[in-house]
């Protein structure tokens, strides 16, 4: 699928960019597809714009590429302890197939770059941005009310009950003071949002919600 290949080269791209490194090495095992996507890669960000240097690991050797595998370790454990918690909170299990997973993973990113703590105490986003983030964050997957970014702009403004819609929290946008939003129609952004009473918070239709964005 070409259209799913851009996308996943597009976000890789993005995450990349926004280190706002010149120059990078990119490090990987031998997988013949995770080479081909590498290759592809490289292509697509363009030497103009990052020099990105591919690096394998040794072959039989996982400990040559330990950082890596460490980082994989931390995600995966995020993205699990994420996922069991609104499982939890639904009372209904998610499918390991359910388009929600990968909103998992891109919250759960979002999350380590945030907050996670390096040696220096400072987060990823301050060493890139060198200030800390300050965007108000709902639990993943928690029922809001969001106001269209189109809605504040209209000439004649709705009843301010009518400017929110019901929709469910699923991560903040990098690079921007925005949210993304599934809805029964698909995903969207919003700029504001507000969260509803804790006994409202979960519902299981967020299982129906389309995942992928409005045009």
């Amino acid at each position: 699928d070409h259209d799913l290949l851009d996308a996943e080269m597009n976000l890789v791209k993005g995450d990349i960019v926004r280190l706002g490194y010149r120059r990078i090495t990119i490090k990987s095992d031998n997988e013949v597809g995770l080479l081909a996507f590498l290759r592809g890669l490289r292509r697509h960000l363009g030497v103009e714009m990052v020099d990105a240097s591919p690096e394998t690991s040794c072959e039989h050797d996982p400990s040559s590429n330990g950082s890596a595998e460490c980082g994989v370790g931390l995600a995966k454990g995020l993205i699990w302890t994420v996922r069991s918690a609104l499982v939890d909170r639904l009372g209904v299990d998610i499918p390991d197939d359910h388009p929600l997973i990968t909103w998992i993973v891109q919250y759960a990113g979002a999350v380590q770059r945030r907050f996670s703590l390096g040696e220096d105490g400072r987060t990823p986003v301050e060493r890139i941005s060198g200030s800390k983030c300050h965007q108000h964050m709902a639990h993943f997957g928690e029922r809001v009310w969001w106001m269209p970014l189109d809605v504040r702009f209209e000439k004649d403004l709705p009843n301010p009950g009518d400017r929110f819609r019901e929709g469910y929290w699923v991560g903040p946008v990098d690079g921007q003071h925005q949210s993304y939003i599934l809805t029964p129609q698909g995903a969207v952004r919003c700029r504001t949002y507000r969260r509803r009473s804790e006994a409202e918070r979960f519902h299981r239709d967020i299982l129906e919600c389309k995942a992928s964005f409005l045009l």
